[in-house]
């Protein structure tokens, strides 16, 4: 469960914008706090943690009584030293996504690149092609449902 402190900063996430890969608010502040996402009678449907501009830490997803539908985590995962591209993909971030759905756990790797033409969500024997894991050693001993290579989190 998520505790939002009363003098944590809550931002809309309509409002946060997305530059040069941080999420930042329309005075253009790189964001910390808590993104929030209401439905249209102003319920809250989503709550989203950020750490200078990174979807980092907990959230979570409701459902129009205020359950709990969705729930997990992005973790950002540190380049190796000098690790800015591989294979010509290049690299800005690695956030591992993880998340609950019922009594189902997924793990996803979120690489996180500015090469629109390899976006995608690939399956491990697909990216494993790329030998990701000789780049990566943190994500040996992690299972993953699917590898995704997109722009940014969300």
């Amino acid at each position: 469960m998520i505790l939002v402190a009363g003098c944590e900063q809550r931002q809309n996430l309509a409002t946060l914008t997305y530059r040069q890969h941080l999420y930042v608010t329309p005075d253009k502040t790189v964001f910390t706090g808590v993104g929030v996402r209401e439905f249209d009678d102003g319920q809250q449907a989503e709550l989203i943690r950020f750490e200078q501009g990174i979807p980092s830490g907990t959230w979570q997803a409701f459902g129009y009584q205020g359950e709990i539908i969705q729930e997990g985590s992005y973790r950002v995962l540190p380049l190796p030293s000098g690790v800015h591209a591989y294979h010509g993909l290049r690299v800005k971030r690695l956030n591992l996504f993880h998340f609950r759905e019922g009594n189902y756990d997924y793990d996803e790797l979120l690489v996180i690149s500015p090469d629109s033409n390899l976006y995608g969500s690939y399956t491990l024997a697909e990216f494993a092609r790329r030998q990701p894991f000789l780049v990566f050693p943190q994500l040996r001993r992690r299972p993953l449902t699917k590898v995704v290579i997109t722009s940014k989190e969300f």
